[in-house]
């Protein structure tokens, strides 16, 4: 009996383990409950298209006038945010939550969380083609930032937390909690450990449970009839599905950065570009109605009216493009929202184009129906490059496992795809912009939380570009050097000279060179350069791209030399691990 007593009492003493499981929890309930609130804003005020040419608010009918100015003037009032409060949160707010995890220690102001969440609010509820789910990652993840900032947590445990938030944020919005821990795994963390596991888990299952409680049970997606995989033969079709659905992914993304890149050379505020693109996405909505709002409810719909319609055909290509177009218009512009609901949008459309074809040409092949379905996955993952989360949020959002075996074919094809294409997905793109990078390899993660200016060498030793082969050889004796940035007499830096270099001058200054040769003559003039605030990823690419084993530190203007790093500098931040 004691012996029992003494296992009870060991159980249920106080450690880390359940202190860290208890704030996961809390972070997954207050996260859960935001998000049902959140959704109950979404569905109270945001129009979408009832039928085809028809969309209502507040029962009311809109006509052709209000249909364009709502989304317009939802981006103006989104923009004001981004103008006048906090530009940081335009877009759909994933790529701050994962730089926030790599480079700043799991930090995201409630500030941030508050605004985002009102930027998002304008965007979604105004008809704009983007959901709740990306503002309630950010929340998540400000909530659990704010959680693990009050209880002092230390920093991997603070970068989990985040995490887990974030994941909350995601499992309820879909009714996914596996979707959930998967996304935190494959998107925001790249690496976990048994309790980064089980914090992401709590988090994920509390707050599931909590929108459960307060919004009962939720199938996303209420797929009309219930499909199977009928005939081995149609492998090869959904290989083609596979291989279509990562070029639209790497043709969505390409289109995504050149719509934002015109917004943004065209219109000098941010509230000029959000409103101008939901002027545009109002202008599309006349002509294609299902290019509004977020388009989960009109998934169902458009299963059906594949069936239903014999110019499915043309309905089916015009979504894919109208929201291909449509995404790019809401949040390229400056709006703040998600688009993963967009992605199984676009998804079930071009398995639609799939189905039919193979339909109208193989009586034995599955309904059209099944290759939405699948579709969805599949550009989910092309556009994410999480083929795990793409698979499981497909079956939890459908609650039909019928079609596992075509769904993982598919989407490992498209991965396999667009990985080969171009290896950086959307977010991707985005953070590399921020100077963070997605690579895996646990070697450069190390180096993710360094910026250069947190290892260089600040007592640099220039050689002027005037200086004498012979002036050279006594400084380069008296320094220990093996490489020395080259000045002019502004103190510009305008060349890289190595000891290598020098020497072959030196051994040639008889024959090739003349006496009165200088620095200028034998360096190299485009040394590789970067600025102390950016990763150290780049000085390793630069060195790499140059044959160089430095890396010139310059200021902010890009000409003067205010520090070196090295490869030597750089293995130092692994001799750290070992202190």
């Amino acid at each position: 009996m004691s012996a029992l007593w003494r296992r009870t009492r060991s159980i249920l003493a106080p450690s880390d383990g359940k202190t860290l499981a208890l704030l996961a929890c809390a972070v997954g309930i207050a996260t859960g409950a935001g998000s049902a609130l959140f959704i109950r804003l979404v569905e109270l005020f945001q129009f979408w298209p009832a039928v085809r040419g028809q969309a209502r608010l507040f029962g009311v009918t809109l006509t052709a006038p209000m249909l364009v100015a709502i989304p317009a003037v939802g981006g103006l009032l989104c923009g004001a945010v981004l103008q006048f409060v906090d530009p940081a949160v335009k877009g759909t707010g994933t790529p701050e939550v994962i730089q926030a995890i790599r480079r700043k220690g799991g930090f995201l102001s409630g500030r941030y969380t508050l605004v985002k969440l009102l930027a998002s609010v304008f965007t979604v509820c105004s008809g704009g083609a983007a959901g709740p789910e990306a503002p309630m990652v950010a929340a998540g993840a400000g909530v659990g930032s704010f959680v693990g900032r009050r209880m002092r947590l230390p920093g991997e445990y603070m970068r989990t937390l985040v995490a887990a938030g974030a994941a909350a944020g995601f499992a309820s919005i879909f009714n996914a909690p596996i979707a959930g821990v998967l996304f935190a795994i494959e998107v925001l963390l790249k690496e976990f450990g048994a309790q980064s596991f089980a914090m992401v888990i709590m988090a994920t299952v509390t707050a599931s449970v909590t929108t459960y409680l307060m919004l009962g049970n939720r199938v996303f997606v209420d797929v009309p009839s219930t499909y199977a995989f009928l005939h081995i033969g149609e492998l090869v079709f959904y290989l083609a599905l596979g291989v279509l659905a990562a070029l639209f992914s790497k043709l969505f993304i390409r289109s995504y950065f050149v719509v934002e890149k015109l917004f943004e050379k065209g219109f000098a505020s941010p509230m000029a570009r959000a409103g101008a693109g939901g002027l545009l996405l109002g202008l599309l909505g006349l002509l294609l109605p299902e290019a509004l709002g977020n388009s989960h409810l009109v998934i169902p719909k458009l299963i059906e009216a594949e069936a239903a319609h014999p110019w499915a055909w043309g309905l089916l290509l015009f979504v894919l493009f109208g929201k291909m177009i449509a995404c790019p218009l809401t949040v390229g512009s400056g709006g703040s929202g998600g688009i993963f609901i967009p992605y199984l949008f676009m998804g079930a459309a071009l398995g639609g184009l799939v189905g039919r074809f193979v339909g109208a040409h193989f009586a034995w092949a599955a309904p059209s129906g099944a290759y939405m379905l699948v579709g969805m996955a599949a550009v989910f993952a092309g556009i994410t490059s999480a083929p795990f989360t793409a698979i499981m949020l497909l079956f939890e959002l459908t609650h039909d496992y019928n079609l596992i075996l075509p769904v993982m074919f598919a989407v490992g094809v498209t991965v396999l795809v667009a990985r080969a294409i171009d290896p950086l997905n959307l977010e991707g793109h985005k953070l590399l912009k921020k100077g963070v990078s997605l690579n895996e390899r646990p070697e450069l993660r190390a180096l993710e939380p360094y910026r250069l200016g947190d290892v260089m060498n600040r007592g640099v030793v220039c050689v002027p570009e005037d200086m004498t082969l012979k002036d050279l050889a006594a400084f380069v004796a008296a320094n220990s050097h093996t490489g020395y940035p080259v000045v002019d007499r502004s103190g510009r830096a305008v060349g890289l000279l190595m000891f290598d270099e020098l020497r072959r001058a030196l051994s040639a200054a008889n024959a090739e060179n003349p006496p009165s040769a200088a620095a200028r003559d034998i360096m190299r003039a485009a040394p590789p350069t970067a600025s102390p605030d950016e990763p150290i990823e780049h000085a390793i690419r630069a060195m790499r791209r140059t044959g160089a084993d430095r890396v010139l530190i310059v200021d902010p203007a890009g000409e003067r030399a205010i520090g070196i790093v090295t490869k030597g500098d750089l293995l130092t931040i692994y001799r750290r691990f070992f202190d």
